[in-house]
Order: structure tokens, then sequence, then C-alpha cells
């Protein structure tokens, strides 16, 4: 089970979130779209995507609370589900695999003797315009693991619970349960979302009483570690969803009272894995890209010779072997004017895990730093020499992961830092080893 955090007013910045999210030992930041900051026209999505990967996190995003796609106004009802289409974008570029959304209400009338809503008094325009935003979020979607979950805000009204059925019969529609917020309000809406636990997909986890919520965990009336059961078992993502970091810093602390699932990252580890067999498979590659972090710009193919007796590694070129371009093998690739750099990204390491292609990284970047440090075991008494570098890093509190090298005949030892390490110190840390 993943835990992250909500984007706080206390950290303006992208990065002032992740350096929070880093030391509290989350897994993600759940980006508020209510903030200027997270319009989309304001994001810096490049940035973003190189701090994620830096830090070793991911993102979730909540939607504009304002979200109405069934507005009467057409206008109004495109731009927002335009929004929704332009952050699926956005979360497969990203690797975000939650977009949260409320559902609105709407607008109602004020009766004598009660309210009135308007998407209930024009229910087939209502149920009509979700199901075009439903095959069209779907359409948007197609094969990437990302899950539009709708999000318990007031006691559903009947219509939306409706609305919601439809959204539901989406594969990529799923539900989130804010469970401070239900609790407010009497848990008017725990028996319909326990009715559909099949579709629960995220949880907003905050304290509450009667009348407050977002309060720090342990200091409201809900039985959190019971709530942490239902996670695990629907195996959800829960957000901290504590607005103060005081109040966050907390509510971590309590979490590791009553659980072991959230730790301190250790001091050498980048990133925490905390993948199962139950993980997504984008799950598992957030994690593999945090940890092997070099350059992007490039990225290494092996070749093999026919027989097998030759094989290396070369830069991965678009104009390889293409006619009239690639003048192999009169000219080596080093010193050819028509070489073009494949960039490393998300689907050439999949290929790589599912074992299509096999590549290489270049840890050090161009500022001569870098992220991960590897020792090769090739010669002398292999086992022996690994069980010795273990204890070693086990009597100094260092993490390390070992693996047997490709042939089987040797090995290989990774470290993984924190932060940029100067290439030079990296290997001299290696000598001392």
């Amino acid at each position: 089970m993943q835990f992250g955090m909500p984007t706080l007013i206390e950290c303006p910045s992208l990065e002032q979130s992740l350096i929070l999210c880093l030391d509290l030992g989350l897994d993600f930041i759940e980006l508020n779209m209510n903030l200027p900051d997270y319009q989309l026209d304001q994001f810096d999505m490049d940035s973003a995507k190189k701090l994620f990967h830096q830090y070793g996190k991911y993102p979730t995003f909540h939607l504009d609370e304002n979200l109405n796609v069934c507005d009467f106004n057409a206008s109004v009802a495109d731009a927002y589900i335009n929004t929704v289409i332009r952050t699926i974008s956005l979360a497969k570029y990203l690797g975000a695999p939650i977009i949260n959304m409320h559902m609105s209400e709407g607008v109602y009338f004020t009766l004598p003797e009660r309210k009135l809503y308007l998407f209930d008094q024009y229910k087939p325009h209502y149920l009509s315009r979700l199901r075009q935003f439903r095959d069209v979020c779907a359409e948007a979607i197609g094969g990437d693991s990302i899950a539009i979950c709708v999000e318990n805000c007031g006691v559903y009204q009947s219509f939306q619970r409706e609305g919601i059925n439809v959204l539901l019969e989406s594969p990529h529609f799923a539900l989130t349960y804010d469970v401070g917020h239900d609790y407010c309000v009497g848990c008017g809406n725990e028996e319909f979302i326990m009715s559909r636990i099949e579709k629960l997909n995220h949880m907003h986890l905050h304290d509450a009483t009667e009348s407050h919520n977002h309060l720090t965990l342990g200091t409201g009336k809900i039985d959190i570690a019971d709530k942490l059961a239902l996670a695990r078992e629907n195996n959800c993502r829960c957000v901290l969803e504590i607005k103060t970091m005081e109040s966050l810093r907390k509510s971590v602390a309590y979490l590791k009272s009553i659980t072991k699932t959230v730790e301190t990252p250790l001091a050498l580890n980048k990133v925490r894995p905390t993948v199962t067999d139950a993980s997504t498979n984008d799950e598992k590659l957030n994690v593999f890209q945090a940890l092997f972090m070099g350059r992007e710009d490039v990225h290494t193919r092996r070749w093999e010779s026919r027989d097998g007796k030759k094989y290396g590694y070369t830069p991965a070129c678009r104009n390889e072997w293409v006619k009239s371009i690639c003048v192999k093998p009169k000219l080596k690739c080093a010193v050819c004017k028509n070489r073009e750099n494949v960039p490393l990204d998300r689907n050439i390491l999949a290929r790589h895990l599912a074992g299509k292609d096999i590549i290489g990284v270049y840890p050090m970047l161009q500022d001569e730093n870098c992220y991960f440090l590897a020792i090769d075991f090739d010669e002398g008494d292999l086992e022996k020499d690994v069980t010795a570098l273990r204890t070693v890093c086990e009597t100094h509190e260092i993490p390390i992961a070992v693996e047997r090298s490709r042939s089987g005949n040797g090995a290989h030892a990774w470290f993984f830092f924190n932060e940029p390490v100067s290439a030079y110190a990296a290997r001299k840390s290696h000598q001392r080893f």
C-alpha cells in the first residue's frame, strides 16, 4: 500500500513538496488543480517530470472542484471536459495513475418545502452528458493504466448516484473514499461505496469529528486502523489529506505507531521500493526509473554477432541501417555526422523489462554527477566476495542490492543515492569498498 500527501499552501513550489514528501517517506503527491501554479496553462510539465524523476516520487491529480461536465451551458461543459482530457495527457506524460474528481451537484432552486436540483429535474440531459464525458475520457486514456476516481463530499443525491453508476460502467472510472468527508455527513455514502467495493481505488485519509475534518490522524473519532485495513484489502493508494506541514508530520508519526507500512527512507536510498506482485506495470516502472536514473538524451542497445561469439553495446541511433543515411560498417558511429541519438523514455524501459530489448543507461550525467554506483564481480571467489561486501554494508547500515550478471558467472552490487553525487566521489567510494 502506498501513501501520498496533498499539495500544501506552505509548500508553494513543487520541489518544496517533493522535499517534504521524501523526508516523510511518502510515495506520491496529489497535485491540486484548484491552485494557480497547477493550472494546465502555467504548469511546466518538463520541469515537473525531471523533479519527480530526481526525487523518486510520482504524482496523482486532483481536478478543480468546480468541475461541471454537465453544465447546461455547452461551452462551459465542453471547457471542463477539455480540461480533463488535457489532464489525462499530462498524467500519461508524468506517469500519474490517478485523476481525482468531485461529482458536481449543480444548481438548485429553493422551494418552500425542498431543494429542487436542476440535474434531477432534467436528468436525461444530465445522464447523457455524463455518458459523453465517460466515453471521451475512455478514448483518451486508451490502454494506459489511469483511473479517474470520483470522490465523495456531501451525501450523494439520488441523481448523482445514478450518474456515478453511468461512469463506473467504464473500467477507466473508479471511486475515491474520503473517510473524513463521509464521517461529517453521518457516513451517508458508506453503504453506496461499500456496495461497489470492487471499484474502490483511492482513499483520502484524515481524521474528523461530526463538525470538523482534515484533522491530524488520531485526534478525531475515526477508526483509522479500520480504514487502513479497508485500503489494504482493496489495494488503494492513500492520500494523507492533512493541510499543514506540522499536522502531516504528526499524522505520519501516528501511522508509524499503528503500522509499519510507512517508513523513513534510508540514508543512501533515493526511493523506497514498495511494489509487490499485485502492483501495476506502471508502478513497477516508476520504481525502476527512479532508481536507475542517468542521462535521458541517449541510451545504448546490446548487439550480438550471428555466431554469438561477439557482443557489446552501442548508442541507439534513429538512422541505424537506414538506407542512404547509415554507412556502417564503412564509418564508425562515433564519427558519423548522421548519428541521431534516441532519448531514453518509459516505452523503451518497459520493453527492456519485458525482455523485448536489451539496453544500457549512461549513469554519469553531463555535469559529471551520478545517482547510482555499480560494483562488478567477475573474478575470484564470487560468493565469498559478495558476502564480505554485504557484511561491510550491513555493519555500516548502507543499503545494497545484489544481482547475478547476465552470464550467470558474475554479480553486480548496486548503491543508490538520495541526490546527485560526483562521479569522482562515487568511484572513490567504490575503491574503498
